[in-house]
């Protein structure tokens, strides 16, 4: 699998673990340095020494699935996209705070400054900032992963904007949420909950 954003792309290997190449000035290669490079560079070893099943790459971060249904993160971490409840930026992977609760991550998605996990009951959780309301959680920002404010059916798949969220749900229908200066919600008036 391969995924790009910003100016990094990150590709998951066959054996589970991770190459980045390009940008890295905010630690996104994940290779303990924040230096550019133009050949892929391993990243370091994931918390607990196990392997990556998915990646997301975002602005300035980028994110893995871990074997044992845990979340890890790297780079850019200003507004605790990393969800490891700091602002410090990461050069290596962190682990994401563990979700409250029995729901575990299946899929990863991320973009500038805010990070979202679609979980295995339907639901979804989000991080980072939340500015326009793009965490769908009713919190101008959150240090770890905090489920998303109830949708009208259980989501599909999910996808992280700049500043807003979007989530196919199992009845056909989408909801969006966060910023909606230019309608991109699909709603005639800001929306900072799913709807």
């Amino acid at each position: 699998a391969i995924d790009a954003g910003g100016n990094t792309t990150c590709a998951l290997l066959d054996d589970g673990a991770v190459a980045c190449w390009g940008a890295g000035g905010y630690g996104q290669l994940g290779n303990n340095t924040t230096a550019n490079t133009n050949t892929p560079q391993d990243v370091a070893s994931f918390p607990g020494n196990k392997g990556a099943i998915s990646i997301a790459v975002g602005s300035r971060h980028a994110c893995v699935l871990l074997t044992d249904q845990n979340m890890s993160c790297w780079g850019n971490n200003l507004f605790s996209q990393l969800g490891d409840t700091t602002t410090n930026n990461s050069t290596t992977p962190v682990l994401v705070q563990p979700m409250n609760g029995t729901a575990k991550p299946v899929a990863l998605t991320l973009n500038n400054l805010h990070t979202c996990a679609l979980l295995d009951d339907g639901n979804a959780a989000c991080w980072g900032l939340g500015s326009y309301g793009a965490l769908g959680i009713g919190l101008p920002e959150s240090s770890s992963p905090v489920e998303v404010a109830v949708v009208p059916s259980s989501i599909a798949d999910i996808d992280a904007g700049v500043w807003h969220t979007c989530a196919v749900l199992n009845n056909g229908s989408v909801a969006c949420w966060g910023e909606n200066r230019e309608l991109q919600v699909g709603s005639p008036s800001p929306r900072a909950e799913p709807t």
